[in-house]
């Protein structure tokens, strides 16, 4: 059985609910039809931030310091990746 979340003044939910994965797998193919898959790729490096912020908001847990530092780290890592040149493959 999935567990129970209750936020205040949004009700309750738990985690059985088919529709946000058919949502996300929407939003993903659509994300891939825009970009390169490549860099849509890049944005699978921003879910850890986006489950921490999520925490923070639903459950109204604070970022600890490293968190904070991991967070820049993978913000670096995706600018570093999003602003290197394509380089062709050589066989």
């Amino acid at each position: 059985m999935a567990p129970s979340v209750c936020c205040p003044g949004s009700g309750c939910f738990t985690g059985s609910w088919p529709e946000p994965p058919s949502v996300a797998y929407q939003l993903w193919f659509k994300v891939l039809d825009q970009l390169p898959a490549g860099t849509a790729g890049l944005g699978t490096l921003l879910v850890p931030v986006f489950g921490v912020f999520a925490a923070a908001i639903v459950l109204g847990e604070r970022p600890t310091p490293a968190d904070l530092i991991g967070f820049a780290l993978i913000l670096m890592a995706a600018v570093i990746a999003l602003r290197a040149p394509a380089q062709p493959i050589q066989t």
